[in-house]
């Protein structure tokens, strides 16, 4: 019989010259740790499980309790409602504006249903507010307007800053094309 001298170790094999009952040791205490190591890898697995589904549900609550926090701001609507900006300035500009910037710079916000949606819907109403407070469509019929608040808007379009780019990846018809964008500028350096 040959002696291997590997982690398994035949019981009449004496390594390096030991006795032979050695080998007999060796071999036991091998298969003691063979299954403590399943049997502790069977329970760490089993405490990883555990813990992923506590943390799981401890996610759940906390989504579920967010959606009991109302939003910071809550945009209120203004007096006039159902204006159309195409009804209001040269109509094709207004049904660019429309498209593109009432849903926060108006009354008209249409709310989709992620809006309703805790954290979601703190963002959206955030900017919906801010967005109204800066420019609100909603009374441009009602007041006089300065070629230098339509610039604003001009400037707005043209380098990008409007609509947000976090809008138009979810509304893609609400990205303006270069024409958009000369249509809106041609309007605000006329005046009118």
């Amino acid at each position: 019989m040959t002696c291997h001298h590997e982690p398994y170790i035949e019981p009449w094999c004496a390594p390096y010259g030991a006795n032979r009952g050695y080998g007999m040791v060796e071999e036991k205490r091998l298969q003691l740790d063979k299954a403590m190591t399943s049997k502790c890898g069977s329970n760490h697995l089993s405490l990883m499980r555990t813990l992923a589904k506590l943390t799981s549900i401890l996610f759940a609550f906390v989504f579920l309790g967010m959606q009991f926090v109302p939003t910071t701001t809550t945009p209120k609507p203004s007096a006039t409602t159902g204006v159309h900006m195409a009804e209001v300035i040269n109509p094709q500009v207004g049904a660019i504006l429309d498209r593109s910037c009432q849903d926060c710079h108006s009354s008209r916000t249409t709310w989709p249903w992620y809006s309703h949606v805790a954290p979601v819907s703190w963002i959206v109403s955030k900017h919906v507010s801010a967005g109204r407070e800066i420019l609100d469509f909603s009374d441009w019929a009602n007041e006089h307007h300065s070629a230098d608040e339509r610039m604003l808007i001009c400037d707005a379009v043209s380098d990008g800053r409007m609509p947000l780019p976090e809008y138009t990846l979810i509304h893609r018809n609400a990205k303006l094309s270069k024409r958009d964008v000369e249509l809106i500028c041609n309007w605000a350096a006329a005046g009118h």
